[in-house]
């Protein structure tokens, strides 16, 4: 037989080769995907362990047995078991202020028209409110001589001016520690209400309002069914007075506010704007200077007996003045005193504590310079027999209350009586006037819009039941329908494109607070945690709480996902006050499984495999699987041996430790301060070699 015929029968020995890399490749392939299908079958594997039960407390009204009783089978993931507690709403506040028989409780504050993200009394040490039991012991800071919560609530309301940067900064950095470190409570979901508008409509937003969309609002094309273009109307709720010295309901406040103007304007996002105070300066932390617009006319009273009137300081006093009359020392209590400088110039003399003998500053005043300002004109027109106090029994009191007139866009056509609050717009308003709105600080077309739009009357519409408002809309006998917070109402219209759904932020604040006094055994344990010294057992078993719940799927289920969830420790509706980069306790079990190992809580979370099933057959599977690894390692080391020896033999090679190195790029920033070192270095020796030649010179 000759080569060739030996070459077909047997083949080429490179080809053996090569089949013979193939099979091997393809059988360890195979044993590698077999293996790894064998690995990661999944087990149920034996449920968690419970190691406590908290107590978790809620009203009998509102959704905090909703949220507890969701919260209950996602705790339970951690070792966790929650007992749940319903109580009438009295029995609830005497829980929260004297017994504190809790470790968790849902509660909810309402903050009216709040534009200040000052939490004294809530968050302090001694506050009447501070059902969380923090105390300065927790973050004690020797260099303080408080602690550091504390210290931040307090200098917080000391920054002067109030509205700076500086401020904003400073509660943005307290809200950061505050959840980070200490961790009072979890922050839920913001109540909201809606509006619902046609989608011809344009420049309507219900967040900014019906006052600042005003100037832009306009019907872009027809609407079958509206006649009148020129107005707008909106379904509302009973109002009772317009003066706001006598108000104590939200329908009132809002109506009068479309008629009466206030000092310092502050929009949704609770950032200050000049209005009818056109600048302000502090001369010092107690005394501010406030400096009047000009030439602002007052609408007529309802018997047009006083048509030409003009808004000077003597308005701006007399609203004080009467302020302090009608409230006493409580309102307003940072009010030291007040004076007239000249016709459009007025001092205010503040004072946060009246029994010290100088005056101490205070931020937390700036909201009430939204004082509606009162026309002194019309309301002093008879006086008490000390010649200075207003007569508030003379007959302009009376109607005042009923038919208010300001110095704002509209002006009242109706009597709280009529089923139709008529508002037209003031023609001779300072908002129309372009000489008074171009001032720059005032980007008033920006905020208000340019009123080119042609709507002069804007009409409140009363209801008593909210489905002859919707049957109203329905018919196009209304422009704007509101739903409050009826989330079944609204799914009627969400997915339609022939509506526009509008959110209004409500100003409640809704949270999950949790008891820390260390009577908690648990929840406020001051122990340090087994698996980080620098922090307590009840802080790690917070955070773990936070993280293990999934809040996004509560919120889906509750809420039809229309709720906006809060993440800082005040009311939602503070905007610019709100710290846009706090931390967020989202669902992420592996890290709560992470703080209640370090609060000494082992979960036992390791994968594990039945025995009985498959194990028996991976173990075959291993040393079967690893056989081959082990052949071709004794042959390796084999080979790299024999090279070493013969590469001694011949001096022509030394063996390496590492016989490769890698190419690592060097930090830029560590080669930067290996240069400063270096160049720092010959500075010192110039320096020395300097000082050396000039003492030899001196000798």
């Amino acid at each position: 037989m000759n080569k060739g015929e030996r070459r077909l029968m047997f083949g080429n020995k490179n080809m053996g080769k090569v089949n013979k890399t193939r099979i091997f490749t393809l059988f360890l392939v195979g044993w590698i995907v077999m293996g790894s299908v064998l690995v990661f079958i999944p087990e149920e594997t034996s449920s968690t362990p419970i190691f406590f039960t908290l107590v978790a407390k809620t009203p009998d009204s509102g959704p905090g047995l909703l949220y507890f009783e969701y919260m209950k089978v996602y705790l339970s993931q951690i070792g966790i078991n929650l007992d749940v507690v319903i109580q009438d709403w009295s029995t609830f506040v005497q829980e929260l202020i004297i017994f504190r028989d809790f470790d968790l409780c849902y509660v909810e504050f309402t903050g009216g028209g709040v534009s200040e993200p000052d939490f004294t009394g809530v968050y302090n040490e001694n506050g009447s409110l501070n059902l969380f039991g923090y105390h300065t012991s927790m973050d004690w800071d020797d260099y303080l001589s408080t602690g550091i919560n504390e210290w931040y609530i307090q200098h917080g309301k000391q920054i002067i001016p109030p509205d700076s940067d500086e401020r904003v900064q400073h509660y943005w950095a307290w809200e950061q520690y505050m959840m980070d470190k200490i961790l009072p409570c979890i922050p839920l979901y913001t109540k909201t209400d809606f509006t619902v508008n046609y989608a011809e409509l344009d420049g309507f937003s219900a967040e900014k309002g019906l006052l600042e969309s005003w100037g832009n609002m306009d019907y872009t094309t027809l609407l079958v069914g509206k006649d009148n273009y020129s107005e707008i109307l909106v379904n509302g709720e009973p109002w009772g007075d317009l003066n706001p010295l006598n108000q104590s309901d939200s329908s009132s406040k809002y109506m009068s506010s479309f008629i009466l103007d206030p000092l310092i304007y502050f929009d949704n996002a609770k950032e200050a704007w000049p209005h009818l105070a056109k600048d302000w300066t502090f001369l010092n932390d107690t005394h501010l200077r406030i400096i009047l617009r000009e030439d602002i006319k007052w609408q007529p009273d309802s018997d047009g007996n006083f048509t030409n009137e003009y808004f000077d300081a003597q308005d701006v006093y007399f609203t004080l003045y009467c302020h302090m009359l009608k409230y006493g020392s409580s309102f307003p209590n940072w009010l030291d005193d007040f004076k007239i400088v000249d016709h459009y110039t007025i001092d205010l003399f503040i004072d946060a504590n009246k029994y010290t003998y100088a005056n101490e500053p205070t931020a937390t005043f700036f909201p009430a310079l939204a004082v509606q300002i009162l026309p002194e004109h019309y309301l002093n027109q008879s006086q008490l027999a000390d010649g200075v106090t207003p007569n508030s029994t003379h007959i302009s009191w009376y109607k005042f209350n009923r038919q208010a007139f300001g110095t704002g866009l509209f002006q009242i056509q109706s009597s709280y009586e009529d089923p139709v609050t008529i508002l037209n717009v003031f023609n001779d308003c300072w908002y129309l006037d372009p000489l008074v709105i171009n001032d720059l600080l005032l980007h008033f077309n920006e905020r208000f819009g340019n009123f080119t739009h042609g709507l002069t009357t804007l009409k409140f519409k009363k209801y008593s039941e909210i489905n002859q408002a919707i049957n109203d809309f329905a018919n196009k006998d209304l422009d704007i329908l509101y739903l409050d917070s009826q989330i079944d109402l609204v799914l009627d219209y969400i997915y339609d494109t022939a509506y526009e759904v509008n959110k209004i932020i409500d100003n409640t604040f809704g949270f999950i607070g949790f008891n820390m006094r260390e009577v908690r055994p648990e929840i406020g344990s001051p122990e340090a945690a087994p698996g980080d010294f620098t922090m307590t057992k009840g802080f790690y078993l917070r955070k773990a709480i936070s993280y293990a719940i999934d809040w996004e799927n509560i919120g889906q289920e509750i809420h039809s996902s229309l709720y906006e969830r809060n993440h800082c420790p005040i009311y939602p509706c503070l905007g610019i006050w709100k710290n846009p980069n706090i931390i967020r306790y989202n669902y992420d079990l592996s890290k709560a499984a992470e703080c209640m190992t370090k609060a000494g809580y082992d979960l036992g979370w390791t994968p594990t495999y039945n025995d009985f099933n498959c194990g028996w057959f991976i173990a075959l599977m291993i040393v079967i699987f690893a056989t081959p690894f082990i052949a071709v390692t004794l042959i390796v080391g084999l080979v790299v041996g024999l090279v070493i020896r013969r590469n001694k033999k011949k001096g022509e090679q030394k063996y390496e430790r590492i016989p490769i190195i890698m190419n690592i790029q060097v930090d830029p920033m560590e080669k930067n301060i290996e240069e400063l070192k270096t160049k720092k270095e010959e500075e010192e020796k110039e320096v020395s070699k300097e000082k050396e030649e000039e003492k030899r010179e001196n000798d």
